[in-house]
This record gives C-alpha cells, sequence and structure tokens, in this order.
C-alpha cells in the first residue's frame, strides 16, 4: 500500500513538473537580446543597473565595473565597452589564479559581450539595464581522460579566489538517493589533495606533479538504520603520454550497515589497493587501469539470533577500460577475488568473477539528440559464499558509466544484477523468511536507458555568439574546437620540455595521437552536445536472472518512466519502475532518486 501511493504520489508530481517546464524555461530565454543593442547615447536615458554574469564575483570587480560603466549616469557606449574590457581583464588574471591541479596542463577559451536593455518602472520611466556575460570555458588536458563523459559545466567564469577556502580544499561532492529498501538517504564526500593545498605556493607545477588525497565518504538513510562511513589516503602519480605510466597507491577503512536479502548486515573492512594506468594504441579501448587489492573485514547479521561476526582475507584482482568510438563511449570492467572466511568452520575459501560493459551512444546531432546507455553483466561463484556476499539483485548506488576509471567504487567488485524495480541487494531466489540465495550462484543482466530530447527544455552550453565576422565568421563553438590545435602545441611543448622527447616530426604524432584520442572528442562534446540545463524523459528497462546449485533460478523483467535533469553542476535522475516478472515480485514497484551535486566551483 505504502509504495502504491508513493507510485501515485510521484506520478502526480511528474504530471505537474511536465506541465510547468514548458512555461518555466520560456519565460527563461523570453528576452529578445538583439531588440536591446539599439540604445545611443543621444537617447539621454540613466543606467540603471550593471550585472556581471559570472559566478564567485567580488564586491570590488562589482563596484569598478558599476563605476565605468557610469551606474546613475547617462547611458554611453564607450563606458560599456570600458567596463566590458574590465571585466575581461579580470577573467584573464583570475585563469593565471586557478589553483586546478596540473595548471600548466590546460587550455581554455574566453568571449566577453554585453547588452544594453530599455527596462521600463511602473510609473513609464525608461531607464537601461546593462548585462555583461563572459563566456568562458577551461579543459584539463590531463584529467580528461578519467571521465568517460566530460560533466557539462557553466560556461560562466567562476573567480576562484572567491570561493571559500574550505570549498576549495575538500572539494565536496553531496548525492541525495532513495530506494524501496535503503529508503532515502543523504550523502557526502571530499577530496583533498594535501600536496597541492588552496593558497599554497610553488615554483612549478608540471604534470609530473604527485598527487597526495585525502578522502572522506558518509551516508545515513533518513528512513532506516542503514548506513555508511569511510576514509582513504591515496598516492597518485597521473597518466599522461601513450608510453607513460600512471600509478596508484592507497589505504580505504569502511564501517557500515546495509540490506542483504530481508536482513541487514553490518561490516567493517580495510582495504589496501595498488593499480597502473595507462593508454592503450588500440582504436577500440583508448584508456585501461589494472590492479589488485587486499581487504580484510568482518561481517555479521543484526537480525539473526546467534550470528557471530565473520573475519574474511580476500585477495582481489580488477581491470578497468574506456573508449571512444565516434558518438558512442564504452567502458568494460571484469574483478575477481579469492576469499578466504577465518573463524568459521562452517565457510570455506571461495572465489568470484564478475564482468560488466557499459556504452552510451547519441542517436541523432546536436543538442537534441537521443541518447542511448546500455549496461550489460555477469557473474560467477566458485564454492560457497556467505550470506553477507552473494549475488542479490536490486537497485545501486553506483554510476558504472559515470564514476572516474580510476575511482576506488569501479575498482570495487560488483554486488549483483542491476534491478532497478526492487530496492538495494532484495533480489533472490529462496521463499519464507529470507530471500537469500544459497550455495554461492550466478547471474547475468541487461539494462536500457532511452533518454528522449525535448528541445524548449534544454539550452545548450555553448551559445551561438559571433566572435568575429573577418576574415570569416568564427563562433565561440568553433573557436572552443580550435583549442584542440592549441592543445596539440602544448603538448609538444610539454613532452621535449618535460619529457626528454625530441624536437622533431615523431613528437608531434604523439602529441596530435593524445589530442585526437582524448581531447578532441571530449571538446567537440562540450561544442555540439552539452547543455547548461537538460531535462529528458527517460523510458527504462531492465532484465536479470539468478542462479544457483540447489534452487530453480528467476528471471526478472522490469520497465519504468523516468526524468533526467541536467542544470549546471547538477544531475538529478529519477524514476518508477515496475517488476514485470517473476509472479511473487509482480506486485514489487520501486521509486528511485539518484541526485549528485558536485563542483561547486
Amino acid at each position: 500500500m505504502r509504495m502504491a501511493s508513493l507510485g501515485f504520489t510521484f506520478y502526480k508530481w511528474m504530471r505537474r513538473l511536465l506541465v510547468l517546464m514548458p512555461f518555466v524555461f520560456s519565460r527563461a530565454g523570453a528576452q529578445n537580446k538583439t531588440a536591446c543593442n539599439a540604445i545611443t547615447a543621444d537617447m539621454r536615458l540613466m543606467v540603471r543597473s550593471v550585472k556581471i554574469n559570472a559566478r564567485w564575483i567580488s564586491k570590488e570587480l562589482q563596484q569598478q565595473a558599476e563605476q565605468v560603466a557610469g551606474l546613475g549616469k547617462i547611458y554611453d557606449p564607450i563606458n560599456i565597452s570600458a567596463a566590458q574590457n574590465l571585466v575581461e581583464e579580470a577573467c584573464r588574471k583570475n585563469e593565471g589564479q586557478f589553483e586546478f591541479q596540473l595548471l600548466q596542463g590546460s587550455t581554455s577559451v574566453l568571449v566577453v559581450r554585453s547588452d544594453a536593455c530599455i527596462i521600463t518602472d511602473s510609473a513609464g520611466k525608461q531607464e537601461v539595464a546593462v548585462s555583461i556575460s563572459p563566456f568562458y570555458l577551461r579543459i584539463d588536458l590531463f584529467k580528461l581522460g578519467n571521465n568517460i563523459l566530460p560533466v557539462p559545466r557553466s560556461s560562466k567564469p567562476s573567480f576562484y579566489t572567491q570561493v571559500p577556502a574550505v570549498i576549495r580544499a575538500t572539494a565536496p561532492f553531496a548525492s541525495l538517493y532513495n530506494d524501496r529498501r535503503y529508503g532515502t538517504s543523504i550523502g557526502l564526500s571530499t577530496a583533498t589533495d594535501l600536496l597541492h593545498l588552496p593558497g599554497r605556493q610553488e615554483k612549478k607545477r608540471n604534470t609530473k606533479s604527485m598527487q597526495t588525497n585525502l578522502g572522506f565518504t558518509g551516508k545515513k538513510s533518513l528512513s532506516n538504520s542503514f548506513y555508511h562511513i569511510g576514509g582513504t589516503l591515496e598516492l597518485n602519480h597521473p597518466l599522461y603520454t601513450d608510453s607513460s605510466i600512471g600509478w596508484n597507491v592507497g589505504v580505504q577503512f569502511e564501517n557500515g550497515l546495509s540490506p542483504i536479502g530481508n536482513v541487514s548486515g553490518k561490516y567493517i573492512y580495510w582495504n589496501l589497493n595498488a593499480a597502473v594506468q595507462g593508454n592503450s594504441k588500440s582504436t577500440l579501448l583508448s584508456k585501461y587501469v589494472i590492479g589488485t587489492n587486499f581487504t580484510f573485514s568482518k561481517n555479521s547479521s543484526i537480525n539473526v539470533q546467534n550470528s557471530d561476526p565473520y573475519n574474511e582475507n580476500r585477495i582481489g584482482l580488477f581491470a578497468l577500460a574506456d573508449g571512444r568510438q565516434g558518438k558512442s563511449f564504452t567502458r568494460l570492467g571484469c574483478w575477481f577475488a579469492a576469499a578466504m572466511p577465518g573463524n568459521n568452520s562452517s565457510l570455506h575459501n571461495y572465489q568470484q568473477l564478475v564482468t560488466r560493459i557499459g556504452n552510451s551512444v547519441f542517436l541523432g546531432s546536436g543538442h537534441n539528440s537521443v541518447l542511448v546507455e546500455t549496461i550489460a553483466g555477469a557473474g560467477y561463484t566458485w564454492g560457497t559464499a556467505p550470506g553477507y556476499n552473494q549475488f542479490f539483485a536490486g537497485n545501486t548506488q553506483q554510476r558504472f558509466l559515470y564514476d572516474p576509471v580510476i575511482s576506488l567504487r569501479n575498482q570495487t567488485m560488483q554486488s549483483g544484477p542491476l534491478l532497478r524495480s526492487i530496492g538495494e541487494k532484495e533480489g533472490g531466489l529462496a521463499t519464507g523468511n529470507t530471500s537469500q540465495a544459497m550455495d554461492g550462484g550466478s547471474f547475468w543482466h541487461l539494462n536500457l536507458n532511452f533518454s528522449i530530447p525535448v528541445k524548449s527544455w534544454a539550452r545548450p552550453l555553448i551559445p551561438d555568439i559571433v566572435i568575429s565576422e573577418t576574415p570569416r565568421v568564427t563562433t565561440l563553438r568553433t573557436a572552443l574546437k580550435a583549442q584542440s590545435e592549441t592543445a596539440k602545441n602544448f603538448i609538444y611543448d610539454d613532452l621535449v620540455n618535460n619529457h626528454d622527447y625530441p624536437d622533431n616530426d615523431e613528437t608531434d604524432k604523439v602529441a596530435a595521437a593524445i589530442v585526437d584520442k582524448d581531447i578532441r572528442p571530449a571538446i567537440n562534446y562540450l561544442a555540439d552536445r552539452a547543455n547548461v540545463y537538460a531535462i529528458k524523459p527517460l523510458l527504462l528497462f531492465d532484465v536479470c536472472r539468478i542462479n544457483d546449485r540447489l534452487l530453480p533460478g528467476k528471471t526478472f523483467t522490469a520497465a519504468g518512466l523516468g526524468l533526467q535533469l541536467t542544470v549546471v553542476i547538477a544531475r538529478l535522475e529519477l524514476g518508477y519502475m515496475r517488476t514485470l516478472s517473476p509472479a511473487d515480485y509482480k506486485t514489487s514497484g520501486n521509486f528511485f532518486i539518484h541526485f549528485v551535486l558536485q563542483n561547486f566551483y
């Protein structure tokens, strides 16, 4: 009854949202900027306001722009041009103050324009509202490869020095999550590079810089007792050229309570991990990560009487790879683990193997194209796994396609097939008072997402702004794409000066290969497809199967609808999925939310 009520509430809420969206965004884009810029000094109109369309603007810059533009004085186009130049100079100075890791490994494009519009007050008096709009995009040439899809950011510049130091130092990542088993939960994670803290002065920061990353994660269910806290300390040597190898070593601590079937499992574990990162010359897979980890864990069930904690030592191997082919992005993952339960004679050694592949492809051209996402996977267990490490179907908080390939979450073995119509680790084989699978198990799954664009509900990240008309028309979009050549020149110089490459045509080919494989596809995506905001209806389909040695296997199918919302630094996915089969799960429906807020800069 509760889920039916929740599903009906979601239906009503989504229907209202769909009705309101066209009105909201049509109002947001209603102003005709072209008609505004026809004001002359002879009209003798007063400047009523001056607005800078950027983030984290200092009071000093705002006051200087108002003074130069002539706030409260007669409008003069010469003053507006001077104010525009003032803002452009501040943006260029701000670029040099950016304290991004690998500062020298980036390229950018900046265009500043201004608009003057007549506004009329209630008494009929006409005045001028001035807006100065800098458009700025910064492309990190070295960290881009960590993400299979560049996350759209605002094209407005951010004045980094005005961002509170605590945000710069911790790079917070906030999330909201909901499913029927875990309940509604909120989470927060941080990442701090101890060697490159904000405000620290360095003589030179180049591509060989070491990173010492200290991280914290926390998550708590608001409706259940489930929780998760943890921390990481990682030493990372970043990846750069096709011939270089990056590496990272780290230690991770986790403590939490999570669902296992229809009981709850408490866990504490320490994890030591080491991995190498490299570029592949293959046309299918461009980057890879190969590594190993050793985990000591203590697991127990708090819902089962006389359940003593089980100690377990676990050795794991993992390999992940990314590839870009045309309009598509592909990620492969494979995990193997050999586990040795220690303090219970009824438990024996066992091994598990899991593989997963994800693909995201655009159908059509431009910003309003259909995005099809596919994830498929399978797993198998040799021996008998304890209940806390058996395979369960259910929703997951992991984002296999979107988490960086080197992230610890992607290096951790997947827990079972993805089925979004039920809660986290809720789907098993046994009936009665437990849904836990028995005697090991295997699974496979296939998940499809179709996001359908609505033109009036989206705005491109890169607007169609003409920068110059001589000797040919240059727009902000074409200027951004031209940065691929700038990037190649920078990489060439860096290879020669910092990596002992010869100053010849062969090095030029190496730089061109890096650009073609890692940088050009990302820049083209930002220029041609990324949106400042986009609201897309979703069609969702899941199918999976769990097999077992003693119990009959089950095939699950599910379908549903949802919404995907991207607004600058936020991404929200919500929807409702219904289980179509098997019969004993047909009444199962799940309202899920996954909201991520990141890159506060």
